[in-house]
């Protein structure tokens, strides 16, 4: 469905890879999810979303336990973010 919405949809496309990535990461397909959080965060302009991507990206990594890969997209997160990203971060970190 979202992929015939990416062809010949108005939605933004980072948005649609964004749902087709949590589309996946809710079947347990977390190497297609890791794809589209990918492409996902390239199209996106805005940091927020950006900093989302990534940690969707750290999720599926911690999932597949590919820890190492994880931790490094974590430590390329800013530290100056709202309080509770601040603290998911910090915990994938901890799992990592």
């Amino acid at each position: 469905e979202y992929q015939r919405a990416l062809f010949f949809g108005t939605e933004p496309t980072g948005k649609i890879f964004q749902q087709m990535a949590d589309c996946c990461f809710n079947l347990k397909k977390y190497d297609q999810a890791l794809e589209f959080y990918d492409r996902a965060y390239f199209t996106f302009e805005e940091d927020t979303s950006k900093v989302n991507m990534m940690m969707s990206k750290a999720k599926c990594n911690i999932f597949t336990k590919a820890y190492n890969i994880a931790l490094i997209d974590l430590l390329g997160i800013t530290d100056s973010l709202p309080e509770h990203k601040y603290r998911l971060k910090q915990f994938y970190t901890g799992i990592c």
